[in-house]
């Protein structure tokens, strides 16, 4: 029998026990900006647990009136878990759960939950080295010097998208102080000394073997169809490879398919497909 405890806030105790849960968890982890969330101490959500065992985490998140869940957890109490959340949360309003790879058990739960497939975002890999052929020129970016004008660069490339064009000085600085962070993999790319596109990198350093993630990329409107994004993501895989890394990695709405042509082009396969239940 599952038994749940809302925790709000989320105390640091309860962060270190959800984080070696998460060890055990395989691929399906929460996002960085629920991490965050939970090591800023504003994070709330569900310890699940049989007798005494942490078997899971229900996290979640509210934004402009949504609450919006994850559910990390691990076999063989992924459904029983799920289940007891998804009880819990749901409420009159508006909410969201977020699958990697939903299973049909998944499905009847969501459905059951009165729940349904609104958006699809397609995890791609590649195996590198890429023997990139029209890498970008890129410098690393400058914290404290760069923050204004790639916040506005970002906005105006993801102006319609639900999450990233909404980032804030604030959740810009909090990466900065995370411990994956480096500089010299935060690629911009110039033209006339504007910022014109960039390629920011992450590794999975945590991993058996560890993968390298094109973060975020994106080139600014007034300079899109120069071949920038292909550049810049061959930028990215060039500097991965750089850092010993055999294995590439990147997150594309399942819609936009341009992009997911363009990847698959560079030798890009989808991996997986976390989906948005609403």
């Amino acid at each position: 029998m599952i038994r749940l405890e809302h925790h709000h806030p989320v105390t640091s105790a309860d962060v270190v026990r959800i984080r070696k849960l998460a060890a055990h968890s395989s691929d399906r982890g929460l996002s960085d900006d629920y991490w965050l969330e939970l090591a800023s101490g504003s994070g709330h959500g569900f310890l699940a647990f049989e007798g005494h065992a942490l078997v899971g985490y229900g996290h979640m998140s509210l934004t402009d009136g949504t609450t919006t869940v994850q559910i990390l957890t691990t076999d063989p109490f992924t459904v029983a878990v799920e289940a007891a959340v998804l009880e819990h949360v749901a409420a009159p309003g508006r909410w969201n759960w977020w699958v990697l790879d939903p299973t049909d058990q998944e499905n009847a739960l969501a459905a059951s939950a009165g729940l349904e497939v609104s958006r699809q975002v397609v995890q791609m890999r590649c195996q590198l080295p890429a023997h990139p052929a029209l890498a970008a020129p890129t410098r690393a970016f400058r914290p404290g010097i760069d923050d204004r004008e790639w916040l506005a660069v970002n906005a105006r490339a993801f102006a319609s998208h639900p999450e990233q064009g909404a980032w804030t000085i604030n959740m810009l600085t909090a990466r900065f102080a995370e411990p994956w962070f480096r500089a010299d993999g935060f690629l911009i790319h110039e033209v006339d000394g504007a910022m014109a596109g960039f390629c920011w990198t992450k590794i999975h350093s945590q991993l058996a073997t560890p993968l390298g993630e094109i973060y975020v990329i994106a080139v600014d409107p007034p300079f899109h169809g120069r071949g920038l994004g292909r550049a810049l993501t061959e930028a990215g895989l060039a500097w991965l490879e750089s850092q010993g890394i055999t294995e590439g990695m990147l997150y594309v709405d399942a819609t936009n398919s341009a992009a997911v042509a363009l990847y698959r082009s560079m030798g890009f396969e989808a991996a997986h497909i976390n989906t948005l239940f609403s």
